[in-house]
C-alpha cells in the first residue's frame, strides 16, 4: 500500500499508476532472550523495483504517458522487541514491534519512452515503524511484517543533473507501507 502524488510545476497529475515488480531482502539478526521477551537487532540490504506511469503535460495538444522503472537499494538497521506467545513445543509463536532506519544509497530510473537511463545522486535516511508476527518450526523461521514509513520520500527531478529537460518541474512524493513475508533458518 502506498500514498503516491506526482506533481508537475506544483500541479498534481491525475491517472498515476504505481506497481511493485520485485524485490530482494537479505537480513541477518541475532536474538537475546529475556524469559518470554527478546531483543532482536538486525542489519540488512534491500533492492526494490517498481513502475510508475503518469501523463506528462507537455506543450503539445495531448499529454505524453511517461513510464518510469525505479530500482532502489537500501541498507536497513532494525531494532525489534518481541514477546514469545509460546516458547516450547513444535511451534514457537512470537509478536514483534520495533523501528527501522533505512539508508537509501542508490536509486536508478529508466524512462521507457523516450528511452533514457538516469541515477539519483541524492541519498537519504528514512525511519519506519515495524509490527509483525513470527513462527518457528524447529530451526525454520517464518516472519510476516508490516513496515510503515514515518516520513514521505520525495524524488525531485530538478535535483538530478542528468535528467531530460522535459522532466523539469516534476516531483514524486510517496509514503510507503510495506507488507513482507520471509523465511529462513535459525542457527
Amino acid at each position: 500500500m502506498m500514498h503516491l502524488k506526482v506533481l508537475q510545476e506544483e500541479e498534481e497529475l491525475a491517472d498515476v499508476s504505481f506497481r511493485n515488480k520485485s524485490g530482494t531482502d537479505i537480513t541477518g539478526f541475532f536474538r537475546i532472550n529475556l524469559d518470554r521477551f527478546f531483543v532482536q537487532p538486525e542489519i540488512g540490504w534491500t533492492k526494490l523495483n517498481s513502475d510508475i506511469s503518469f501523463p506528462l503535460l507537455l506543450e503539445e495538444e495531448s499529454p505524453q504517458l511517461l513510464d518510469l522503472l525505479f530500482e532502489s537499494q537500501t541498507l536497513n538497521l532494525n531494532g525489534l522487541i518481541g514477546y514469545n506467545i509460546t516458547k516450547t513445543g513444535p511451534f514457537v509463536f512470537n509478536v514483534i514491534a520495533g523501528s527501522s532506519l533505512r539508508y537509501r544509497f542508490d536509486v536508478r530510473y529508466s524512462v521507457r519512452n523516450p528511452e533514457s537511463k538516469h541515477r539519483d545522486p541524492n541519498s537519504m535516511y528514512k525511519p519506519y515503524g515495524l509490527l509483525g508476527f513470527s513462527m518457528n518450526i524447529s530451526n525454520v523461521h517464518f516472519d510476516v511484517r508490516y513496515a510503515f514509513s514515518l516520513m514521505t520520500t520525495n524524488i525531485i527531478f530538478d535535483s538530478i543533473s542528468d535528467k531530460p529537460d522535459w522532466l523539469g518541474g516534476v516531483s514524486i512524493h510517496k509514503l510507503e507501507n510495506i507488507l513482507s513475508f520471509s523465511c529462513g533458518v535459525m542457527f
